[in-house]
């Protein structure tokens, strides 16, 4: 079983906030948190990078296919039930999903590192 936790991205002091500072029971409740103003709420996805790092809904990462030696980029995001890393490119869009992988490297997220989107 997968635990369920977000992240959350705080614009106007640039701060992400790791799930220990959230409480799931205001944002459940559609509550105002004190003074701050979240944008973006981003799920973990029950993997974690080889340096052991947690990998959030947002994050850019590099990953090696299972079997091979080929490594991917891309933004990890939720679609049609699961979770995947996708790429968008010359006009192509390019998705796979998290279980063809057997490794994964963080490489930053998409409030932080903006520029990774190209």
């Amino acid at each position: 079983m997968r635990e369920i936790k977000f992240r959350a991205w705080q614009d106007e002091e640039k701060i992400m906030f790791e799930p220990e500072h959230i409480n799931c029971y205001q944002m459940a409740r559609h509550s105002k948190w004190p003074e701050r103003q979240f944008r973006d709420l981003m799920q973990y996805t029950g993997l974690k990078d080889k340096n052991g790092k947690e990998i959030y809904e947002g994050d850019y990462v590099k990953c090696r296919v299972k079997n091979k030696d080929d490594w991917h980029e891309g933004q990890i995001k939720f679609n049609r039930s699961s979770w995947v890393v996708f790429k968008y490119t010359k006009g192509h869009c390019f998705m796979r999903r998290t279980s063809a992988y057997r490794e994964y490297e963080i490489i930053g997220n998409i409030h932080e590192n903006p520029e990774l989107i190209k």
